[in-house]
């Protein structure tokens, strides 16, 4: 039975199946175009307009896919004729996964085998993204369609859904103080995969649920508020503190040991600077705390995916709770020590209250340590290799012959932290090396759109138009140079908590 509805829905929908295929098809072109044209205004926009008409196309034609055989209906036939709900559910399921998602799993296929990946890592970066869009995208649809009868029934549940979920959000920034990191705490961090994960999980349970309840007792209006509370858990799912979700990500460190000789200590009296900047009328002020970093393995890099500072009087009470700003070291050259300043952003009715008094700080830091994997080099101009981890990668001198453009792509998840710079091999003489770190420890790539691959552009400059650097690797330099990539990865999760003598605001702001 499952496969005759299966052929009747794939007689009544082959059009609008085909023209969503399409779409998709002219995404992946237009991204392959941007390949050798990367500043094409005009193609990024055409993508990115393309890219959600084939999410509101996809989400729409799977919705209609279920309208076809509608579960709150009483005048459809299969209510009548002997037609197993668990086969019509089944076979909603599979006609969209393949009629609707298929096209883009043949795109990602064939996109990496095109570019000469793997097959075992093409499928296996196919299929993971597969898993993400349907329960991203296809699963929310399914069970959206089958708790309405029409795709303007579908719009206004939608909407009602997003004004829900405005709403909460703006409730919750402002309960938060309006500050979006103390909203989600996980968010634009390492670790937010951990969450996302669980968001995916919700989504699978939730959906699952709401499919099986509807379609074996056809209860629309319990189906709805089930599909609600499912929304509402993942809204307060971003509540979910920082520390338990950190030590989820400990607990999956590669080299849980390597970071236990790094330590972090105060090293001087504080040496803050009061920059003042007008937004809204108010003044700004910035404290830099020297810190000394020991122990920090060679060819590292410490990166801190949090910091969390308190500012304390003398008697221990409590003034400020805030963020410091980010935290990068690399340790190439294996130095026993290393120096840096911490960034702390006072509020201004803090600063003023509190300048002439003694206070202390307290820094939390959740630590991630990178190690050097692998290293690998370019000729500067028109070279094209295949590095593994790192993906596909061409060079070439830009239009304005001022820089060196690196164009990379990686099936599935891209490197995430890299120290890349310009060396002129005879003489080792380097150009200023450019750091790009972005932590993301998944370990898949739970990006569901544009398609399986990540694209990513390096540029290292080798000439000043204004003549006012002068780069030891310039132009005449270049055929005896090349591109030199060095990738890490991270292998242990740990926390450090730095903790300072009394010191006086007032006296450490300069320019007073």
């Amino acid at each position: 039975m499952i496969w005759h509805i299966f052929k009747k829905d794939l007689e009544l929908m082959w059009r609008p199946i085909l023209a969503v295929a399409s779409i998709q098809l002219a995404v992946v072109v237009i991204q392959l175009r941007l390949e050798s044209v990367n500043d094409s205004a005009v193609l990024q926009q055409l993508s990115q307009v393309l890219l959600w008409l084939w999410l509101m196309a996809s989400t729409i034609l799977a919705i209609t896919v279920v309208h076809q055989d509608a579960v709150p209906s009483t005048k459809q036939d299969w209510l009548t004729r002997p037609v197993r709900r668990i086969d019509l559910l089944v076979e909603k399921i599979l006609f969209v996964f393949l009629m609707v998602q298929g096209p883009s799993i043949a795109t990602d296929l064939v996109q990496g085998f095109a570019n000469g990946f793997g097959t075992r890592q093409t499928i296996a970066a196919t299929l993971a993204r597969a898993i993400i869009v349907f329960l991203a995208l296809t699963l929310p649809a399914l069970a959206l369609g089958s708790v309405t009868e029409s795709v303007t029934e579908a719009v206004v549940l939608v909407l009602v859904a997003f004004f829900g979920v405005f709403s909460f959000t703006m409730i919750a920034i402002g309960v938060a103080g309006g500050y979006g990191h103390q909203f989600d705490p996980t968010d634009f961090t390492g670790e937010g995969w951990l969450t996302n994960a669980l968001r995916f999980l919700l989504i699978f349970i939730g959906g699952v649920f709401a499919l099986l309840f509807q379609y074996q007792a056809r209860k629309t209006k319990h189906t709805r508020i089930l599909l609600g509370s499912t929304l509402l858990v993942l809204l307060f799912s971003q509540f979910i503190p920082w520390k338990p979700v950190f030590a989820v990500q400990k607990a999956f460190s590669p080299a849980p040991a390597l970071g236990n000789s790094v330590a972090i200590t105060w090293q001087m009296q504080p040496d803050a600077d009061r920059r003042t900047s007008y937004s809204q009328g108010r003044t700004e002020n910035r404290l830099f705390i020297p810190l000394s970093v020991t122990g920090l393995p060679t060819d590292t890099l410490l990166k801190a995916d949090k910091s969390e500072v308190s500012i304390s009087d003398q008697h221990g009470v409590r003034l400020y709770i805030g963020t410091g700003e980010d935290v990068e070291i690399r340790n190439d050259a294996g130095k026993q020590s290393l120096s840096y300043k911490q960034t702390i952003q006072v509020p201004p009715h803090i600063f003023q209250t509190f300048e002439h008094q003694a206070v202390s700080a307290n820094i939390t830091y959740s630590m991630t340590l990178f190690k050097l994997q692998s290293s690998y080099a370019l000729r500067a101009t028109q070279d094209n290799q295949r590095m593994p981890g790192w993906g596909l990668c061409r060079s070439r001198i830009n239009e304005n012959e001022t820089a060196i453009e690196v164009s990379c792509m990686q099936i599935g998840k891209g490197p995430t932290c890299a120290s890349v710079f310009l060396e002129h091999i005879p003489s080792g003489d380097r150009n200023p090396e450019n750091t790009a770190c972005y932590p993301d420890y998944s370990p898949f790539e739970d990006r569901p759109i544009p398609d399986v691959m990540t694209r990513f552009r390096l540029v290292l400059p080798f000439r000043d138009i204004s003549g006012l650097t002068k780069y030891p690797v310039d132009a005449t330099r270049l055929a005896e140079s090349k591109i030199i990539i060095r990738m890490y990865e991270p292998q242990d999760h740990f926390t450090r908590i730095v903790a300072s003598p009394l010191w006086s605001m007032r006296d450490s702001a300069s320019g007073n």
